[in-house]
C-alpha cells in the first residue's frame, strides 16, 4: 500500500504491470509452434519495417497502447524500435536472441522477439508479440522459447519479461511451470 496519498487520484489510471522472471534454459519445455506452417529465423534489420507494422497491428486496442503512444502507429512504433534496438533503456539489444516467425504460407511477419541483456548473467526479452491473425498457433510461445535458450546459450542464467495486466485476458506467465 501507498504510504502518500496519490495526488489527482481522479485523473489517474493504474495499469498494473507483471515483473516475471525464470531460468533462461525452459525447464521440459517442447517445442510450441507447427514448424510446416512457420518458419523461426534470426530477427535482423531487414524485418525492420514489417516489424513496426506488427508491432501497430499487435497493441490494436490492448492497454498497452494506451499507457505507450509509440505502440499506435507504424510510425511510432519504428521510433520505439530504434529506442530498443540502439539506446541501452532496457539493457543493450542482444541480436543473438532476437528472433523472428515467418508464416510460411504468406511470407508475412508473424511475431518477434527481442532480446537485451541486462546484466552479465542476464537477459530481459523488451518486446515479444504475434499478429492477430497468426495468434493462437504456439507462436509467441515458441519465440520465447527460443530467445531463452540463446540467451542461456551467451552465458545468461536468468531472463525476464514484464508485461501489463489486462483484466480480460488470461494471465500470461513467463514459465509455465512455475
Amino acid at each position: 500500500p501507498m504510504e502518500h496519498r496519490m495526488p489527482f487520484p481522479h485523473s489517474c489510471r493504474v495499469f498494473p504491470r507483471w515483473f516475471m522472471e525464470a531460468d533462461a534454459v525452459p525447464a521440459g519445455e517442447s517445442r510450441a509452434a507447427d514448424e510446416t506452417t512457420t518458419r523461426f529465423v534470426p530477427w535482423s534489420e531487414s524485418h525492420f519495417d514489417a516489424s513496426a507494422q506488427l508491432v501497430a497491428s499487435a497493441y490494436r486496442g490492448h492497454v498497452d497502447s494506451e499507457i505507450n503512444d509509440q505502440y499506435r502507429s507504424p510510425g511510432g512504433a519504428k521510433r520505439f524500435l530504434t529506442n530498443i534496438i540502439q539506446y541501452p533503456g532496457c539493457g543493450t539489444f542482444y541480436a543473438p536472441a532476437s528472433m523472428a516467425a515467418i508464416d510460411v504460407a504468406t511470407g508475412a511477419l508473424a511475431g518477434i522477439s527481442l532480446a537485451s541483456l541486462v546484466a552479465p548473467d542476464a537477459g530481459h526479452v523488451t518486446q515479444l508479440c504475434v499478429a492477430p491473425q497468426f495468434r493462437g498457433r504456439g507462436i509467441g510461445r515458441e519465440l520465447l522459447r527460443r530467445s531463452r535458450l540463446a540467451l542461456a546459450a551467451g552465458g545468461r542464467y536468468t531472463v525476464s519479461l514484464t508485461v501489463t495486466e489486462q483484466k480480460d485476458r488470461k494471465s500470461t506467465r513467463l514459465n509455465s511451470s512455475r
